[in-house]
């Protein structure tokens, strides 16, 4: 498992002891990542300027080795920025955002950018649908909703309503639905094919994260501003729990099926903690 730090450090930890394995500077910041665990590299949108969050570029690293393979640099009609980054790990296609209203496509086999994909607003936070070649984006500012590119030709192909101040994606391919936070304390779901309202539901403040546990049915929403972690039931989207499980928590969220465990990154500072929850 692996766990970004504010001040640019790639944390590797072995998820059967819960101990670090290895750490490896990437930048003077960094901000979300993204892993292939076909290939096995690890994309970081990574900043070389303190005083320019923008002025980023993209790491590469190889998570058997845990050493730096390259960095991607933008261009002026590519560019990448903070906020929002995937990968496709059938089609080895990585996804990163930016400020300006732009989708940047990186080909993940050769480290070349392909092109850059207007979005019509900030991309906040996207998901991938592998076996539908489908990337959502969650995007606010110009356009608050929900755009869908097509994986195969790389435009986009549908928009939907996504409320007010889109947070956070995520996507069930098994029931083919859109969980999207959104506002102080939303979360709605949508139809993946049509961006239809199937269910709005009330979580607790901030929600800014959302991970699926295929495996148990289970969709996690983290609640930063309150320290909470909704539990949803799946196939129902019914809310069966939402416990307290940081004083202060960061946006880091992530669930292994294989062990049962979730992980959150509980403070929100340079120096973390990792909480892991049975």
């Amino acid at each position: 498992m692996y766990v970004l730090s504010l001040d640019g450090l790639l944390v590797t930890i072995d998820a059967r002891t819960n101990t670090v394995l290895g750490i490896l500077k990437v930048g003077t910041l960094a901000d979300r990542m993204a892993v292939d665990s076909v290939s096995g590299r690890i994309y970081v949108y990574v900043t070389k300027d303190a005083s320019n969050s923008g002025g980023g570029m993209l790491a590469v690293v190889d998570g058997q080795t845990g050493a730096l393979i390259t960095t991607v640099e933008p261009t002026d009609k590519e560019p990448f920025g903070p906020g929002a980054i995937g990968v496709n790990e059938s089609t080895r296609r990585v996804y990163v955002g930016d400020f300006n209203s732009k989708v940047t496509v990186v080909d993940g086999a050769t480290n070349r950018i392909l092109q850059s994909i207007d979005v019509g607003g900030q991309p906040i936070a996207m998901a991938i649908d592998v076996a539908r070649d489908r990337v959502f984006v969650a995007t606010a500012g110009l356009t608050n909703g929900v755009a869908v590119i097509d994986g195969a030709t790389n435009t986009v192909i549908k928009r939907f309503e996504g409320g007010d101040t889109p947070r956070a994606i995520a996507v069930n391919p098994a029931t083919e639905r859109l969980y999207l936070a959104n506002g102080m304390e939303t979360l709605t779901v949508l139809g993946e094919a049509d961006g239809r309202v199937l269910k709005t539901l009330t979580v607790m403040n901030r929600p800014e994260r959302i991970v699926i546990d295929p495996r148990l049915s289970r969709i996690y929403v983290a609640n930063v501003g309150a320290g909470t972690l909704s539990v949803l039931d799946a196939r129902a989207d019914n809310i069966i729990a939402q416990p307290i499980v940081a004083r202060a928590m960061g946006f880091g969220l992530v669930v292994d099926s294989r062990n049962g465990r979730l992980y959150i990154v509980e403070k929100i500072a340079i120096t973390a903690r990792l909480e892991v929850l049975e």
